[in-house]
């Protein structure tokens, strides 16, 4: 999956580590939906997701 924001960060109302939190409790959700196939690309997703909460924390 890719993410790509139209406006910087500073422009938008909630911040990087916000939108990053928002993400990683979507593909939670999703994940329960998912097929097998799919859950990979998910599982994968939320991995990256914790990496980067953790590099900017």
């Amino acid at each position: 999956m890719a993410y790509s924001f139209v406006h910087t960060y500073h422009a938008l109302s909630l911040d990087r580590k916000e939108i990053l939190i928002a993400e990683l409790e979507a593909c939670e959700r999703l994940l329960k939906y998912a097929d097998e196939s799919e859950g990979r690309v998910v599982r994968k997703e939320i991995a990256d997701l914790k990496l980067t909460l953790d590099l900017i924390a």
